[in-house]
């Protein structure tokens, strides 16, 4: 008998973890803004049986009905990030980034999108392409202080470190005294100090 399976005979009434997962994650979606599918609708039906088995059964299902909506670029846009929030759930990085990047290619423009795939990467220990992403991320919404801040604190991370200060001080002239970029600063000041860079 399969893991999940035991799940269900033990706990009749208890839904499996994943399928809890996904219906927050699902919801999240919809407050966000997405237009879903029915949730009664066959596609959202097999995406959930999937995901209830997906914890034991690994990423496979969950490519496998990304590849089923291909034709549909909106639904798959959408099951991709649903993917991708799960195994971020689960922490699985190295997955849920690979599912990001896809959404990123059908979605370029989208900054949500583009700041998960580079957050996922750098979660999965992915520096270098996290950095890249993040520099999307500062091109597609220049004004937005975040996006230097988080570029700020990757280009800290792989030691470009005068790039970085660059950029913590452009998310400080658009949100000054930000607390974040004020103590990512002085811990960089801190560093090159120590370094004797100027």
């Amino acid at each position: 008998m399969r893991t999940v399976d035991k799940y269900r005979y033990k706990y009749p009434r208890r839904r499996h973890p994943a399928h809890t997962i996904f219906l927050r994650l699902f919801q999240r979606l919809r407050e966000g803004g997405y237009v879903l599918p029915n949730y009664n609708s066959i596609s959202t039906q097999l995406f959930l049986l999937i995901t209830f088995d997906s914890v034991i059964s690994g990423p496979w299902f969950l490519s496998q009905i990304v590849t089923l909506s291909y034709n549909d670029r909106v639904n798959c846009i959408i099951f991709t990030i649903i993917a991708g929030q799960f195994l971020t759930e689960l922490e699985r990085h190295a997955e849920a980034a690979a599912q990001y990047v896809r959404a990123v290619e059908l979605a370029p423009q989208q900054y949500d999108l583009v700041l998960s795939a580079a957050t996922a990467l750098r979660h999965a220990g992915h520096k270098q392409r996290a950095e890249h992403f993040y520099r999307r991320a500062a091109e597609l919404k220049p004004q937005e202080a975040r996006s230097h801040l988080n570029l700020g604190a990757m280009l800290h991370l792989n030691g470009k470190f005068m790039e970085a200060a660059s950029c913590y001080r452009e998310a400080l002239r658009l949100q000054p005294d930000d607390v974040t970029t004020l103590t990512n600063l002085h811990k960089l000041y801190n560093l090159l100090g120590k370094r004797g860079t100027t």
